[in-house]
């Protein structure tokens, strides 16, 4: 059964598919402005990190890298690419999300595309001036009918969910709920419609005092995840009681290399 993430860091709330280990140790966030002398002073990486997600405490699903630049222009813009281990293969997903940052969030364009087992889906979705989402879907290179959405001037892509978390973390007390709305980048089951959500701080465990993060709980699309995160809002590790499953953030070359013992690639 497939667990969405808003996030993916959406996620945030990015993938998860169909460890209880110590504690990974923290790799750090590459904020670095970008090498353009041109864009340097209005552009800049806010992150570019890779997350693992094991499923039943021990068996390794899917690896992933996202990245969020602030651009010269002032827009969100984010990036995703998942592979997921389904069915003894080694599928593939992208995704990009651009919003602006002027109304926050407004969601301005995406583009997703994934390849499992020789099927192929593309979907891109713009915003129009109006409000209305129009969505076009592709798959196998046979087109879909458009879908058309109104989109509330409160919602936003799930994949920027860390940047509404920064926003609002630091104005949050403990016990304090927040409600968002936030659009499925990929969830043609509720055609692109954006779909209720929650978050609340929660006092800090064993966890967050020992890596010097906030807790919070998340419920979206009927799911509940426990987030750990650090102030800039990027989490370090979420979790999913009722699933037993876990994201954790780790280096490129773990990431890389975490499918090997289950593909024997």
């Amino acid at each position: 059964m497939k667990i969405r993430i808003l996030i993916p860091v959406l996620v945030i709330f990015f993938i998860l598919s169909p460890a209880q280990a110590a504690p990974p140790k923290k790799p750090a966030s590459k904020p670095v402005v970008t090498t353009s002398s041109t864009q340097a002073a209005a552009s800049k990486i806010l992150w570019d990190d890779w997350f693992i997600l094991t499923l039943q405490g021990a068996v390794p699903a899917a690896y992933y890298n996202e990245r969020c630049e602030l651009d010269a222009a002032g827009r969100w813009v984010y990036k995703n690419k998942t592979f997921k281990l389904e069915e003894g293969a080694i599928n593939e997903e992208s995704l990009t999300a651009v919003a602006a940052s002027e109304p926050f969030l407004k969601p301005i364009l995406f583009n997703f595309h994934s390849l499992a087992q020789s099927v192929e889906t593309l979907i891109d979705g713009t915003l129009q001036q109006d409000g209305t989402l129009i969505v076009k879907i592709i798959k196998n290179g046979q087109e879909l009918p458009a879908i058309r959405k109104r989109i509330n001037s409160e919602a936003f892509f799930s994949s920027l969910f860390p940047v509404l978390i920064h926003e609002k973390l630091q104005k949050m007390k403990t016990g304090q709920t927040y409600s968002f709305q936030a659009i499925l980048e990929d969830n043609l089951e509720v055609a692109f419609s954006p779909q209720p959500g929650s978050i609340q701080l929660k006092p800090d465990d064993e966890f967050s005092k020992k890596t010097h993060t906030k807790k919070i709980a998340v419920n979206h699309v009927g799911q509940l995840s426990i987030w750990y995160l650090e102030n800039s809002g990027l989490p370090l590790r979420i979790e999913f009681p009722t699933r037993k499953a876990m994201i954790d953030r780790t280096t490129k070359e773990k990431a890389e290399k975490f499918l090997q013992s289950s593909t024997g690639k």
